[in-house]
């Protein structure tokens, strides 16, 4: 699941904490490894990928219903969280 979005990033307004991965492109990312759902969300640079994920139609609501929505994220090949 999506655990931050970093501000300023290409995911940003698109995908939200909470959000749960479902497919990357053409792959099914439900349950990847973290380190390889972070390869494909990095990708070729400018390239645009297809991220579907499920998230909760109402969040505020004690019933959670889920929807399944496709966004569209331009990869930038910078990975904020790795150093050096």
């Amino acid at each position: 699941y999506v655990h931050t979005v970093c501000p300023g990033g290409p995911s940003e307004g698109r995908l939200f904490p909470g959000d749960v991965l479902v497919k990357i492109g053409n792959e099914d990312v439900f349950c990847a490894p973290p380190g390889h759902v972070a390869e494909l969300l990095l990708g070729k640079q400018g390239s645009v990928v297809e991220v579907w994920v499920r998230r909760p139609r109402n969040p505020n609501a004690s019933d959670l219903q889920f929807t399944t929505t496709c966004v569209k994220v331009t990869r930038r090949r910078i990975d904020p969280f790795r150093t050096g």
